[in-house]
């Protein structure tokens, strides 16, 4: 940031990607091949941050993660496995020096 903000970094992003959708088939419990569609329609994770540093030594930031909470899959499987959720909202206070 500018003048005597100069000290502080601020950032926000945003993941997004378009409908998804993963398709096969299964055998039953009657050994019947069945066909399935999973199917994601698309998202956007809004992620943001905000930093300060001390000179050169110390610095702290706030870092957070999906702030909506959105529900999502990063992976489409199949029926049994392989369906992967996305990280729920998370925050990290991180504390670094550097000498």
């Amino acid at each position: 940031l500018p003048g005597s903000y100069s000290d502080w970094s601020l950032n926000l992003g945003v993941l997004a990607q378009s409908d998804t959708f993963v398709t096969g088939s299964v055998l039953d419990e009657n050994s019947v091949i069945q066909p399935y569609r999973f199917e994601q329609g698309g998202r956007s994770i809004w992620n943001a941050s905000v930093q300060r540093r001390w000179g050169d030594t110390w610095s702290v930031g706030l870092y957070g993660d999906n702030l909506t909470d959105k529900t999502y899959y990063t992976v489409l499987g199949d029926t049994r496995r392989n369906n992967v959720y996305g990280t729920p909202r998370s925050y990290v206070l991180m504390l670094r020096g550097r000498w």
